[in-house]
């Protein structure tokens, strides 16, 4: 199965200043289910975490697209204050 590319997300998942580089959906997801802080993590079907988790299955079963599934996480990442650098940053 061929990997679903995505604009490149930075995200700061470490901690200020140390960006991990993101490009295929599947990446997003294991973030999402492996790393994200446990503060922010949440089965609440309205929750950015969780909808952006939805959002990766989404696409990786082609019900979406993986730019969908780049903009949920990007909103996930803001409401779990993680910096994510602009596209071409």
């Amino acid at each position: 199965m061929a990997h679903l590319r995505i604009v490149t997300v930075k995200a700061a998942l470490h901690g200020e200043g140390d960006y991990s580089v993101l490009s295929t959906v599947e990446a997003l997801a294991g973030v999402l289910l492996n790393q994200w802080p446990p503060k922010y993590q949440s089965d609440d079907v309205l929750s950015p975490h969780y909808l952006a988790r939805q959002a990766c299955i989404a696409a990786l079963e082609g019900k979406s697209t993986p730019a969908e599934a780049r903009a949920a996480f990007v909103k996930a990442c803001d409401e779990a204050d993680i910096d994510v650098l602009p596209p071409g940053a």
